[in-house]
């Protein structure tokens, strides 16, 4: 079942209210404060980085992906050619 925003943030309150424990509170809100102020980064990306990426997930939409021992074993194969 998809929480819904407010259905979450009545949660996360209960939550917040039902705990006594000042570590457990202290750790919780500064895990908040680091996602709420952490920059996004893709914001970080180069335009060519962002492309990368919107290809790959447009490759593995289409299923065109090779599992890591396949890749470890085509680059066996070119290493050995050289």
């Amino acid at each position: 079942m998809e929480l819904n925003t407010l259905e979450l943030k009545n949660d996360l309150h209960a939550l917040v209210s039902n705990t006594n424990d000042e570590d457990v509170l202290l750790r919780v809100k500064e895990y908040f404060t680091e996602l709420k102020n952490k920059e996004d980064w893709w914001h970080s990306l180069t335009s060519q980085q962002k492309n990368n990426v919107e290809i790959g997930t447009q490759q593995l939409e289409n299923r065109q992906k090779f599992s890591n021992d396949e890749v470890r074993i085509e680059v066996n194969k070119l290493l050995k050619r050289k």
